[in-house]
Parts: structure tokens; sequence; C-alpha cells
């Protein structure tokens, strides 16, 4: 009876260490699955923080691009109007001082008119007065009987001359008063175009500088907003991968304990098999013993 009983003691042993090793096992199964499922967690966490930060990092990029674009583009349209302004101050320059150089031309060729008229009028009085003295000067000859010939013909010829030069000394005077009057006009004429013509290249060169200065403006502010842009892409690239490889490294660490209860998991199997083995050879031989 007592061998039976030092057997059936073997047995309990038997199955308290199998029971025990089991719980055990399980307990460190359970423990790994969670950890690798923590790893897995981990590492889709960190996948889409990568993923959630490239996406901000492309939109703040993107931002700072269009912002960058719609700079040029507002100064590029600042320098056009620019430009246009001016060339149309320039062109309503040119036009202005060539109206006044027109003007001015007119106005001294109407006085050069004038004075021909002035003195076309006093070349034909001077020559009816000439008619008139030749007429005295004939009439006197007559009265006096001397005759037409000779000395008086000599006379009246000189004195016809003289007549002519004074006539034709007024149409000189006129013809040089009038060119003059119109050389003068042309000059200030060609003055007035000739300022206006710089007048007009000042403005255009004007505009073309400020327009310029714009388009620069706006190329330096746009470079210096895509600069900002590619600053903080970099940014958010940098703290997306950081905080993704600190979750793969939380991962790799979860990925490790899982493998550690997993070898816990093994050890508890042998431990359950050696208990059991030990266990099974105590119950035996006790039963031996008491069967003596």
């Amino acid at each position: 009876m007592a061998a039976y009983v030092a057997a059936a003691a073997g047995a309990v042993q038997v199955i308290g260490a199998v029971s025990q090793s089991q719980q055990q096992t399980k307990q460190a199964n359970a423990q790994a699955q969670a950890a690798e499922y923590n790893a897995a967690v981990t590492r889709n966490r960190a996948e889409t923080t990568k993923l959630l930060y490239t996406k901000k990092a492309n939109t703040v990029a993107g931002v700072y691009e269009n912002r960058a674009q719609i700079t040029e583009l507002v100064y590029g349209q600042k320098a056009d109007l620019t430009e246009l302004v001016y060339g149309e101050k320039a062109t309503r320059a040119e036009v202005e001082y060539g109206r006044k150089a027109d003007i001015t031309e007119q106005v001294y060729g109407d006085k050069a008119d004038a004075v021909m008229d002035v003195y076309g009028q006093r070349e034909e009085m001077i020559r009816r007065q000439n008619r008139l003295a030749a007429g005295r000067d004939r009439a006197s000859m007559a009265e006096s009987g001397t005759g037409m010939g000779g000395t008086n013909a000599m006379l009246e010829d000189q004195n016809a001359m003289f007549r002519e030069l004074d006539a034709l000394n007024i149409r000189y005077e006129g013809l040089m008063t009038s060119r003059d009057l119109r050389q003068s006009g042309m000059l200030q004429a060609d003055d007035l175009r000739r300022s206006g013509y710089f007048e007009a290249y000042d403005l255009r060169q004007s505009g073309a500088l400020e327009s310029y200065d714009l388009r620069q403006t706006g190329y330096l502010e746009a470079a210096t907003l895509r600069q900002s842009g590619a600053l903080e892409y970099d940014d958010l690239m940098t703290a997306g991968q950081m905080a993704a490889t600190d979750m793969y490294s939380q991962a790799e660490l979860d990925s490790y304990t899982a493998k550690n209860y997993r070898d816990s998991a093994e050890y508890s199997k042998d431990t359950m098999w050696l208990n059991a083995a030990t266990a099974a050879l105590n119950g035996s031989s006790n039963y031996m013993k008491v069967s003596k």
C-alpha cells in the first residue's frame, strides 16, 4: 500500500511540475506576443510619422514656392507697369516738344513771311518813288531845253541805277532778315526737339532702372522665400526622421523583449520536462524503496 502511495505522490509531483511549466510557458508566450504587437504598432507609427512629416514638409515647401512665384509675378507686373508709365511719359514728352518745335517753326516762318511782305511793300514804295523821281527829272530836263541826250542821259542812267540799287538793297535786307528769322526758328525748334529726345531718353532710362530694381527685389524676395521653405522642409524632414528613429528603436527594443519572452518560454518548457523527469525518478525511487 505504501508503494502505491509513493508512486501516486511521484505522479502528483510530475503533474504539478508540468502544470507549473505550462503556465509559465503560456505567460511567457503571451508576453512575447504583446511585445511583438507593440513592436509592430510602433513600426507602423514610425512609418506613419515619417509620412506625415514628409507630407507636411512638402506642403510647407509648396506654400513657400507659391508665395515665391506670386512675389515674382507681382514685382514683374509692377516692373512692366513702371516701364509702361515711363514709356508713356517719354512719348508725351517727345510729342509735346515736337509740337512746341512745330509751333516755333511756324511762328518764325510767319514772322519771316511778314518781314518779306513788309520789305516787299517798302521795295515797291521805293520803286514808285523812284519812278516819280525819274519822271520829275525828265520833266526838268525837258523844261530846261537841254534835251535827253549827252550828260542828261548819263545822269538819268546813273540815277536809275542808284534807285534800282536802293530797291534791291531793301529786297536783300528783307531776304536776310527773313532768312535769319527762319534759321532762328529752325534752331530753336531743333533745340526743342533735342530737349524732347533727351527728356524722353532720361524717362525711359529711369523707367528701365526702376523696372530692373523692382524685378531684382522680386527675385531676391522670392529667393529668400524659397530658402526659408527649404530650411523649414529640412527641419521637418529631420524632425520626422528623428521621431521615426526613436520609434524604430522602441520597436527593436520590443522585438528584443519578445525574443527574451520566447526564450523564457522555451526555457520553461525545458524546465517542465526536466522537473517532470526528476519527479518521475523520485516517485520511482520511492516506490522501489517502499516495495522492498
